[in-house]
């Protein structure tokens, strides 16, 4: 079970990737300020990117709640 995740993530990038090299255009991103007209697969890495970063994070945050919570029990 600890592999899978990291596999998984694995696949889902090398999915990404392939879809982003077969759909080469340009897709319209609105920003507050204006808008921009990035490569789609500029957009798929980074959204997984983010993705994965804001997952990690939060995780973080939440195995230390648990080990200070555990700690307190003892």
């Amino acid at each position: 079970m600890r592999l899978f995740f990291p596999i998984l993530s694995l696949i889902i990038l090398i999915i990404a990737l392939l879809f982003s090299l077969l759909n080469t255009q340009t897709a319209e991103l609105f920003y507050f300020f204006g808008k921009a007209h990035p490569p789609v697969c500029l957009l798929v890495i980074t959204s997984f990117i983010l993705g994965a970063l804001i997952g990690l994070i939060f995780g973080f945050i939440k195995g230390q709640k648990l080990k200070k919570s555990k700690n307190k029990f003892k």
